[in-house]
């Protein structure tokens, strides 16, 4: 998942460069309103999953790793062409996996997010296409979410988190249904 992370994060980034961002703008709430569904009803989809196969650790699974590498893939560019609702799009992911423990998820997740927007950040870098002085205020402002929200999250019922995750997916979906009106 690290790999295609990496290389699914530069060719996003160089989509980004070479082309508009308005046919993708158009398709985003799509994305994030089926990102934002899967996860909500990942445990009866997993549940699903889980009961197709004989396998003790279904999730795990050659034929299940090469789907959710695929998956990881395609959120990949996606995250290195736009970014937004990447998170989701990953737990949602990682829960079809079978994972259901969220702060293994989440740090998983933290792990594949840093390989997609370090290959993406070194891409524009290379490019020539970064601001410099939005881009400090940024990295600080992530160093300090990042941090806050790990110690935040481990303190805080699962249950909760999950229900976070749920409302600002469903929020962001709306926001952009509303931004193309």
């Amino acid at each position: 998942m690290v790999g295609t992370s990496l290389i699914g994060g530069i060719l996003g980034a160089q989509l980004l460069l070479g082309t508009s961002q308005s046919a993708f703008v158009r398709l985003l709430p799509y994305l994030l309103l089926l990102a934002t569904l899967l996860f909500t009803f990942s445990g009866p989809i997993t549940h699903r999953l889980r009961g197709r196969t004989a396998e003790e650790r279904p999730g795990f699974s050659r034929r299940n790793l090469v789907a959710i590498a695929i998956a990881q893939f395609v959120i990949a560019i996606y995250g290195g062409y736009f970014g937004g609702g990447i998170g989701i799009l990953m737990l949602a992911t990682l829960a079809l996996m079978g994972m259901n423990d969220i702060n293994e998820m989440n740090g998983l997740k933290a792990l594949l997010t840093a390989c997609i927007n370090g290959s993406a950040m070194l891409t524009f870098i290379v490019r020539g296409a970064v601001f410099w002085p939005a881009a400090i205020l940024m990295i600080v402002g992530t160093i300090i979410g990042g941090y806050g929200g790990a110690y935040y999250a481990r303190k805080i019922d699962q249950k909760w988190i999950r229900l976070f995750v749920m409302i600002v997916g469903f929020a962001l979906t709306i926001y952009f249904f509303v931004q193309q009106l």
